[in-house]
């Protein structure tokens, strides 16, 4: 059977005809499913085509004509005239690689003839090699690199070829993805880092794993420099609270204190940049969750409004401590109130700027919105009727 015909074209199909048929038939036959049948079309597949860049090499060359053209019409098994050399599918059991168990006490091996003239099966350990490679991942940089260079079953191209599919299937789900820069040394040791891999399925895998990779680690990465000494000592305590589950108490604290909303809300928000399954390993989600919503700069919500009043009243109780100065209770917190409105307003309307100046949209006008002065007066003349 023709290489063509076992992917179901014509002899005529073009390049990305093949690339495309090829990625239909993977969906169908998985390595970890069916090797033998892997292997017979991946055999197809690379012998379709370097037939079809032959064939566009002899037609710009002007070397092909309607006679010896190939179409449609003659691609039976029984023509008389056949450019291409016709593919034959390999019996089911007798060449293929097999991913099979290896018996430790015979190490792999490249393919090689027997005495009776037949080829030797290759056989390899999947599991094995991926318990070495966690193992070996766990280590330095370069060693992993030493590793993968010296590992002696990945001698053989076809067997790296082979391992490509199922080793990158394997790690966009594994349990513990590779660190990114070990798994872009991987991907450089089989060759799949450069741009176009042999098959668009394998890209979406190779794809996967790299987000995979860089979702895991991420929040390890934002625990490490918030939580593990690197910060200082208000972002440790403010990390810790963002880790603990809803505690009345600690979450009063952190927002009557000035300046602590604000950065519990940017320690959240870096970590809102990964999924919650993923963020869930070094926080708690409803912490998170709670933080953006009540320190959100970008708009003034009924907890932060309650928080502001709170604020201000610590103040003002601060003020009354003074000989004489009861009288001037409600006159200073309607003044420092309607001063705090007045800030956390234009505050927002800067952040909302900035925002929309890193997302590329149109900015609004300018920071300072002068017209919101009238609360201030409003609020002196509220005070000062008060204060009669």
């Amino acid at each position: 059977m023709s290489p063509f015909r076992y992917l179901g074209l014509t002899k005529r199909a073009t390049i990305v005809e093949i690339k495309r048929a090829y990625a239909a038939k993977l969906k169908q036959t998985r390595p970890d499913d069916d090797a033998a049948g892997f292997q017979r079309l991946h055999e197809a597949y690379q012998a379709a085509l370097e037939q079809a860049r032959h064939r566009d090499l002899l037609n710009e060359a002007g070397l092909l004509n309607a006679d010896t053209d190939p179409t449609g019409e003659h691609e039976g098994e029984d023509a008389s005239v056949d450019l291409w050399p016709v593919f034959a599918a390999p019996e089911p059991a007798a060449e293929i690689p097999a991913m099979e168990a290896l018996p430790e006490t015979s190490p792999p091996a490249e393919p090689a003839l027997a005495d009776d003239g037949e080829t030797e099966v290759l056989t390899f350990d999947f599991a094995r090699f991926i318990a070495e490679l966690h193992q070996a991942a766990d280590g330095e940089l370069p060693a992993f690199q030493h590793w993968l260079d010296s590992h002696p079953d990945l001698y053989s191209l076809s067997l790296k070829d082979q391992l490509a599919w199922p080793l990158m299937e394997y790690l966009a789900s594994a349990e513990r993805p590779l660190l990114p820069k070990w798994l872009a040394a991987l991907l450089h040791f089989f060759r799949l880092d450069t741009v176009g891999s042999r098959s668009y399925e394998l890209d979406h895998f190779i794809e996967a794993a790299q987000q995979h990779a860089e979702r895991y680690w991420r929040p390890n990465a934002i625990a490490h420099r918030y939580r593990d000494g690197r910060g200082s000592v208000i972002d440790r305590l403010l990390f810790r609270e963002l880790q603990r589950p809803l505690h009345a108490g600690r979450r009063v604290f952190v927002t009557l204190v000035p300046g602590l909303p604000t950065r519990i809300w940017e320690i959240a928000a870096e970590l809102n940049t990964v999924p919650v399954d993923y963020q869930q390993r070094v926080a708690d989600p409803e912490a998170v969750q709670f933080w953006l919503d009540q320190a959100d700069p970008s708009r003034i919500g009924a907890r932060r409004a309650i928080a502001g009043a709170l604020q201000i009243l610590l103040v003002v109780a601060l003020i009354c401590l003074l000989p004489d100065s009861a009288t001037l209770a409600l006159p200073a917190f309607i003044v420092l109130y309607a001063l705090w409105w007045l800030v956390s307003w234009n505050r927002t309307r800067v952040f909302r700027k900035q925002q929309a100046i890193a997302e590329g949209r149109a900015a609004p006008g300018s920071g300072f919105d002068w017209r919101w002065l009238w609360l201030v007066f409003l609020a002196a003349q509220l005070a000062r009727l008060a204060a009669q």
